[in-house]
């Protein structure tokens, strides 16, 4: 894809926002792994609850698993499943698959037995690796490898190159049309995500909360980003999050970075900010972030601490950050910010760089951009070749809007999805949700839209109440004098919390589903 008709000035604010080249270890997942065991030995790589294990010791149990898995036939490009909660033993398999060149494919045992076949036809897997409870869960018809079986400490390394081309797991996504496509990650994204980070203090005396689901991208940066660096990887052992567990997970581990899903930092900056209080670095994204609930942060704990992420799955995890350090009283939306280390950025319109203020489509570049899809989503045509600036870059294209301030940071402007049209008139939803935000009465907020009869669509919003008096005739009387009447939604529904997915995000269906209306 050419860029044509782009002004010399434009190119050039897209030269600097892309300076981002930073060095990185042509190397696999394995080859630092097993550098930061050597060199830290007796430092500790990984806790969960009461438990923990050395690099030393992290490095001897992944070695024995490792050498059962060769042992049965996998090698470099071999697909490996793996369906075992948040735990010190998903740490081992995964390291032991990274220690074999094999590629690893997180499943969640709560997917449905539909959903889990079409995973491992997809993705083609070899064999699972499994946590004993859920043997009867795996597929059977493929080798299953009970972690429990394979406790053995083994001293040799496995002599296996791993490329920093070769894959190192496939990520597979819910999917906007709810068939999920299988992101293939190549070890050098991964290597390029937690390597001299912009957006986070990653060192040997980083410690790192893992407390997304396995099956979600960023689990990449919550595991691998300390044990890449010689830091500390703490695991939230419980399947489902409580929040006063978190905060002592917090108090006692010494967290210094955690990222969290925008619904989640609500929730606590609403519900538990103490949490928030001791830790170093707080990466939130995921969803559009909420000005009202940044600011009562940042009011409560300082500036320096928060940094809004964005990024898909198909660019490995993290694309562009923005550290917050103050949300002044006019602000409407927080900026996504600049690209990360050895990630390019542009925004495009009808072939052309956008200039400040102008928007037009997210699309991605650098050594974090994946290597495609895999079954029939393979033949997407959302990576591509874009040639800018006298060179050709593979891209993503994400589905995603966005426009430059004039300091050349990036502010998100909604999803494609996020647009509907609703009695004649487009909408967008985001919109709608930043209003509602604003209303003293209501903690949180999250609008979509429901069909009712003959395919008519109507707006729906579901709120989470902070007093008696958000009724649905005081909201709609309140977004009255902010919103055109097309715009405020004719059902309004109160919630205590919001259900959410696996990755962190607000869950759509469950929530129709519980008012009657999916």
């Amino acid at each position: 894809m050419l860029i044509h008709n782009s002004t010399e000035e434009t190119v050039i604010l897209y030269r600097q926002i892309n300076l981002t080249q930073a060095a990185y270890p042509q190397v696999g997942i394995k080859q630092l792994f097993e550098a930061q065991a050597a060199r830290r030995a007796d430092a500790v790589a990984v806790v969960c609850g009461g438990d923990s294990l050395t690099y030393r010791h992290l490095n001897l149990l992944a070695n024995g698993l490792a050498e059962h898995l060769i042992d049965i036939g996998i090698g470099p490009g071999a697909m490996v499943g793996t369906c075992i909660d948040r735990s010190i033993d998903l740490i081992i398999a995964l390291v032991a698959t990274a220690k074999c060149g094999a590629v690893y494919v997180p499943f969640d045992p709560v997917w449905p037995a539909e959903l889990r076949q079409r995973v491992a036809a997809d993705s083609q897997i070899k064999c699972m690796v499994i946590g004993a409870e859920y043997a009867s869960l795996a597929p059977t018809d493929y080798t299953m490898v009970r972690i429990s079986d394979h406790r053995r400490l083994v001293e040799e390394n496995p002599d296996v190159d791993v490329s920093a081309d070769g894959l190192a797991y496939i990520n597979f996504t819910s999917g906007s049309t709810g068939v999920p496509k299988g992101v293939k990650i190549r070890n050098a994204g991964v290597v390029r995500l937690i390597t001299n980070a912009r957006y986070a203090d990653l060192g040997p005396s980083s410690v790192v909360l893992h407390i997304s689901s396995p099956t979600f991208d960023a689990a990449t940066f919550e595991i691998w980003g300390p044990l890449l660096n010689g830091g500390t990887c703490v695991v939230y052992g419980k399947r489902h999050i409580s929040f006063s567990d978190l905060a002592e997970v917090v108090r006692a581990a010494g967290i210094t970075c955690a990222w969290i899903t925008t619904a989640l930092f609500n929730a606590i900056v609403d519900e538990a900010p103490e949490i928030l209080r001791g830790i170093e670095t707080i990466l939130f994204g995921g969803e559009e972030a909420s000005v009202k609930h940044v600011r009562k942060a940042l009011a409560a704990n300082g500036d320096g601490r928060f940094v809004n992420i964005y990024g898909p799955t198909e660019c490995t995890t993290f694309a562009t950050y923005y550290p917050v350090s103050d949300v002044t009283a006019d602000l409407s939306v927080i900026p996504i910010g600049r690209p990360i280390q050895n990630t390019t950025l542009y925004l495009l319109r009808d072939g052309k760089l956008c200039g400040p203020g102008e928007t037009g489509e997210i699309v991605l570049g650098g050594a974090g951009v994946a290597a495609g899809y895999v079954g029939e989503a393979a033949r997407s045509d959302k990576f591509r070749e874009l040639s800018v600036d006298g060179g050709l870059e593979d891209v993503y294209m994400t589905g995603d809007f966005g426009h430059l301030t004039v300091d050349g940071d990036l502010v998100f402007d909604g999803r494609r999805d996020d647009q509907v049209k609703v009695h004649g008139f487009r909408i967008e939803l985001s919109a709608i949700s930043f209003e509602l935000d604003q209303c003293d009465h209501v903690k949180r907020s999250y609008v979509t839209v429901t069909d009712g009869a003959a395919g008519e669509r109507n707006l729906v919003a579901f709120i989470i109440r902070s007093d008696e008096s958000a009724t649905g005739s005081a909201i709609r009387k309140f977004l009255s004098s902010r919103l055109p009447s097309y715009m405020i939604p004719p059902i309004i529904l109160t919630c205590d919390e919001f259900p959410l997915l696996a990755s962190g995000k607000v869950d759509r269906r469950a929530l129709l589903k519980r008012a009657g209306l999916g």
